[in-house]
């Protein structure tokens, strides 16, 4: 296995905010991979929300790796606005079309993302369908402004 470093994730930059998507091989170390990412990112802008937001990508990427049928690849989008964040880490290999959104009684039953719910302003996990199988996304919201009901 082999790991590198971004000095320059892709960037894009609209009228509601800046977005970055990276994509990883699906296995463990990618966990550590992405968080590092999430802190070079938030680093100038969201320091106060670095560390829940690191511990929120490693309970979406330890979700998404311990699903069966995990894909061969985790990608990572955050979109950075002007008083919060969003993250969302699917495993779909292709652009996909949502399927369903788990509901709030059933997020609840999810122990792996307990974490997650305690910390995000609004959190979820979407099945979707990438065209050759069935992928997962989870999501999470945080807020300088606080907690929400996740």
């Amino acid at each position: 296995m082999s790991t590198g470093t971004l000095s320059n994730p892709s960037t894009t930059t609209h009228d509601a905010g800046e977005s970055y998507v990276i994509t990883a091989p699906a296995f463990p170390p990618t966990a550590r991979v992405l968080r590092d990412s999430v802190r070079a990112m938030l680093s100038g802008t969201f320091s106060e929300l670095t560390d829940d937001a690191r511990l929120c990508v490693s309970d979406a990427v330890t979700y998404i790796l311990r699903s069966k049928d995990h894909g061969p690849t985790v990608t990572m989008c955050v979109c950075l606005y002007s008083t919060r964040l969003t993250i969302a880490v699917e495993d779909a290999a292709a652009p996909s079309r949502l399927l369903y959104t788990l509901s709030t009684p059933d997020m609840g039953a999810e122990r792996q993302l307990t974490l997650m719910r305690r910390l995000a302003y609004w959190a979820g996990v979407s099945r979707t369908w990438d065209g050759t199988r069935r992928a997962t996304r989870v999501f999470f919201e945080l807020s300088t402004e606080g907690t929400g009901e996740a």
